[in-house]
């Protein structure tokens, strides 16, 4: 009888003792997945996208056929810019991320690092070009309305 309590306070003190110990093991740890950010352009978030709040409010602002045919102009070089720039710079992402991952060297990888750079400052000098342009374009009433 004494040999079956000293077994099971034996056993007990090892599941207490492992109970609170459980802190001290060391878990796995989940990396998060970044998120998918697909812009374009080198400053996100800062610059609005004046062509398209033009477009939600189209029917407010009071547009001359002028200005419409202007800003519509001024939208479709935009987009077709961005268009056109926008899956290169996905592709090389893409393309740099994966070879990462599998171990490539950094110097492999900096030509293709330059090159997304390189179409990103030119989608970001569109997007400033398109700014200017449809500020250009709307008058000072027009452009309180649009940037409160």
């Amino acid at each position: 009888m004494i040999k079956e309590l000293m077994i099971l306070a034996l056993v007990s003190s090892f599941a207490f003792a492992t109970e609170n110990s459980s802190h001290l093991v060391k878990k796995e740890v989940k990396m998060a997945k970044p998120k998918k950010i697909d812009s374009p352009f080198l400053i996100n978030g800062k610059m609005p996208h004046l062509t398209k709040l033009v477009m939600k409010h189209w029917d407010d602002l009071n547009l001359t056929k002028e200005q419409k045919d202007s800003l519509k102009k001024v939208r479709e070089e935009t987009m077709d810019a961005i268009k056109e720039l926008k899956p290169q710079i996905i592709k090389l992402e893409n393309e740099i991320a994966q070879e990462t991952l599998i171990g490539s060297k950094p110097d492999s990888l900096k030509q293709k690092v330059d090159m997304v750079a390189k179409l990103k400052a030119e989608a970001t000098i569109t997007h400033i070009k398109c700014i200017y342009n449809t500020k250009r374009i709307l008058n000072q009433d027009q452009l309180k309305l649009l940037i409160k």
